[in-house]
């Protein structure tokens, strides 16, 4: 019997799939391990790279999308270890990781599951590591909004456990299914995932069946692990709000028996919930309209009130209020709000036919029959300014857009980077410098950047300068060191990133099958394919 059977479920997240396989090679170390892949029917040659670059992994090739538990449950009833593994394509392994959650395992016979520290992509603690229930009082703190104003409470964090220390080892409720060691027993007794969930879900619920049957669940904060979370969502066509939030629901009916008044109350917040995420998620189409509105009602309630000092009249009021929606319809009219159509012509003839429509309008209602050069002149002034605030957002996105990197490791690969960064098309990207972990290399520069500071200066220097990614060399420290110095000093926003081996090698065929992860290496990547695209044809 193998000690560890990991299994990886992966959809059209090829690049991150090779970083975790990666790490895992890597973090296989003393441990008879065996690697299972069941592959969703991506579209990107994601079966095709675990072939040729992991032939000795168990790649399970589905031919449809099957969901995530339902995946994870082939490979469960063909893994052979002591314990089992599910892990998600996009979590990156230091190399003692596997070896720790094995050996903590083998220590506490009597827990079920355990689960590492999660870290978010800028090196924070990511809080879905260790979750309780979520029972109707705690989904309600959370879907309101009372757990992150309380964030350390007792009574109102109860689903994020917030009053835990993330840097000790505690016993909870709820593990992600990012990273989740089960023991063999454990899931002998109660079986695989519930494949009543698509996706979301499946690991609060199986968290909640080990624990009923009598299994202890623990968060283990001896190892961290970078969840760079969503990647596979991310490409799916999918529906999010509605699989995460239909989860709830089933998870509910299952487990908790409650009266007509709870139930109704549990899906009433689940429904406002829902609603929120999903005006959230697309605020980028809603939200030009809200801002139109309220800039075009401001703006003639103060042109009404200047020109007219002795007090505002209903009709100005009325005019007031019924220009902007009027507008705005012209607005959806004529194209204005097409995402990624900045057009001014396209606010003016939105703006004009508003005014036209307000004019006509006018000549037949008497109430609204006044200084038609009050309107003229707002008229005259809309369309800059709402072309205006528009240039303004755009500029800032830009500004926001600029990459700034920082090399931590003065090596072959990350000397690779610069050389790539600097023969390559890649737009509003600048290496500021370098972090090493020799002293003598300070005061010093190489490729015309600077040495900034050592490595453990990492968080200072970092938000000094402003940086915005951070490339770490996989040759010039250890994997788990690198996972050490960054749980250690987080940077909020900052997204942290592992060149990988190969990365120097200099033919481009050898290049495109390198795995970059996300960020600026995907770019490289990107332009490179451009190139040779440009070439072939």
């Amino acid at each position: 019997m193998k000690d560890l059977s990991v299994i990886i479920v992966s959809y059209n997240v090829r690049d991150f799939l090779k970083c975790s396989l990666e790490s895992v090679r890597k973090a296989t170390r003393n441990l008879d391990l065996e690697v299972f892949v069941v592959d969703n029917d991506s579209k990107d040659d994601s079966v095709e790279m675990v072939r040729t670059h992991f032939p000795d992994v168990h790649l399970m090739d589905t031919g449809e999308n099957l969901g995530f538990a339902k995946a994870n449950n082939l490979a469960l009833k063909e893994a052979d270890g002591r314990y089992l593994m599910i892990l998600n394509p996009d979590c990156v392994l230091p190399e003692d990781s596997l070896e720790t959650l094995v050996q903590f395992m083998d220590d506490h016979p009597d827990v079920g599951a355990a689960g590492p520290k999660l870290l978010n992509r800028d090196g924070s603690f990511q809080v879905a590591s260790k979750r309780g229930f979520p029972t109707p009082w705690a989904s309600f703190c959370k879907l309101s909004g009372l757990s992150t104003l309380f964030p350390r409470s007792r009574v109102f964090n109860q689903y994020e456990l917030g009053w835990l220390d993330p840097d000790e080892t505690h016993e909870i409720d709820v593990l992600c299914g990012a990273a989740m060691i089960v023991r063999r027993e454990a899931y002998e007794k109660v079986g695989g995932l519930s494949e009543e969930y698509f996706m979301f879900g499946e690991d609060i619920d199986w968290s909640y069946t080990i624990q009923s049957a009598g299994w202890k669940i623990y968060y283990v904060a001896e190892t961290s692990i970078i969840h760079y979370k969503g990647e596979s969502t991310r490409r799916s066509n999918t529906d999010r709000e509605y699989h995460f939030y239909n989860a709830m629901r089933i998870f509910a009916k299952k487990h908790f028996r409650s009266g007509l008044v709870n139930r109704i109350a549990i899906e009433l917040g689940i429904f406002l919930g829902e609603i929120v995420a999903r005006l959230r998620r697309h605020s980028y189409l809603w939200m030009p309209s809200v801002v139109d509105f309220s800039l075009l009602a401001a703006l003639f309630v103060s042109a009404f009130y200047l020109y007219f000092r002795d007090g505002m009249q209903s009709g100005m009021w009325i005019v007031s209020f019924i220009y902007p929606p009027l507008t705005i319809l012209m607005l959806t009219l004529t194209g204005a709000y097409q995402v990624g159509k900045l057009r001014f012509v396209r606010i003016l003839s939105g703006i004009l036919l508003g005014f036209a429509l307000v004019s006509t309008l006018a000549y037949f209602i008497k109430s609204i029959q006044f200084s038609r050069l009050v309107i003229a002149s707002t008229g005259i002034v809309s369309p800059f300014l709402l072309y205006g605030w528009r240039k303004l957002v755009s500029k800032l996105s830009e500004q926001a857009g600029k990459r700034k990197i920082i090399l931590v490791g003065m090596d072959d690969l990350s000397k690779a980077v610069v050389e790539k960064v600097r023969s390559g098309e890649l737009e509003s990207v600048e290496i500021v410098g370098w972090l090493v972990y020799n002293p003598e290399h300070l005061g010093t520069s190489c490729m015309d950047l600077p040495v900034l500071g050592l490595a453990h200066h990492f968080a200072d220097v970092v938000e000094e300068a402003a940086v915005t990614e951070a490339l770490f060399s996989s040759r010039s420290a250890t994997y788990e060191d690198i996972f050490k110095l960054i749980s250690k000093h987080p940077v909020k926003n900052v997204s942290i990133q592992i060149i990988p081996d190969g990365f120097d090698r200099g033919d481009q065929d050898s290049l495109l099958e390198l795995n970059f992860g996300s960020g600026i290496l995907t770019s490289l990547v990107s332009s490179q394919k451009k190139t040779m695209v440009m070439r072939k044809s």
